[in-house]
Formats: C-alpha cells, sequence, structure tokens
C-alpha cells in the first residue's frame, strides 16, 4: 500500500524523501480513520484536493505540538462528534412522530351516490383528497 501511495505523491513532483516523510507523519492519523487498505484511496483524496504546498504545510503541522495534539485526540473528537449526530438524530426522529401525532385525521372518500358522479365531481373530490 505504501508503494502505491507513494506513486501517488510522485505524480505530484514530489521528492521521494518528501513523500516518506509526509507518508510517516500522516500515516497515524490516516490509521487512525481508516485501515491500512484505505491508504491508496487516501493519498489518491489528498493529492487531487490538496495542492504540493498544502501537502507540505500538513506534514509540518503534524510536527508541531498541535499537530501531534490533533492526531492523538481525533479518535476522541470524532466519538463526541457520532454520539452529538446520534442524540441529534433522535430528536429529530421524536419530533417528526409527535408531528404526525397532531395532524388532523385523512379525509375520507364521498359518500356514494345514487347517480355516477359527472367528470368534474371526481376531479373535484380527487383535489380535495389531496
Amino acid at each position: 500500500m505504501r508503494q502505491q501511495a507513494t506513486a501517488e505523491f510522485a505524480k505530484m513532483g514530489l521528492p521521494q524523501g518528501e513523500i516518506d516523510g509526509l507518508l510517516d507523519k500522516m500515516g497515524d492519523a490516516v490509521v487512525a480513520v481508516a485501515a491500512d487498505a484505505m491508504r491508496q484511496d487516501f493519498a489518491r483524496a489528498f493529492t487531487e484536493v490538496y495542492t504540493k504546498d498544502e501537502l507540505r504545510g500538513m506534514a509540518d503541522f503534524y510536527d508541531t505540538a498541535a499537530g501531534k495534539a490533533w492526531a492523538e485526540k481525533q479518535p476522541e473528537v470524532q466519538q463526541k462528534l457520532m454520539q452529538a449526530m446520534d442524540a441529534a438524530r433522535s430528536c429529530r426522529n421524536a419530533g417528526r412522530a409527535e408531528n404526525r401525532r397532531r395532524l388532523p385525521p385523512p379525509r375520507t372518500a364521498p359518500q356514494f351516490r345514487s347517480r355516477p358522479a359527472t367528470r368534474g365531481e371526481t376531479l373535484c373530490a380527487l383535489w380535495r383528497l389531496l
């Protein structure tokens, strides 16, 4: 997988030393998000979205104390975000159920008549049901 990611970064013209450093620095963050099998997909996505300078900036960031803290704490942040999204989804679904209970009862079809309804009467009756 590393060879494939290296090839993707090499296509951008990054020197081998920078590619190795970038993959090493980003490796921990990538592994935290996905398995090694996904590395090629991550490399492709990064090279399609970011410029060489942006990738270098990210690699530099991971060398800083803030970058190391970000990479270390990202799984905890993701877990908290998932909990928040689950709670929001539960509230939204509860709100939908409450709104359905507040709706008026569905309209009923008009009673049968002794004579067949005209085309206009039928269309009007159908329109009212909507």
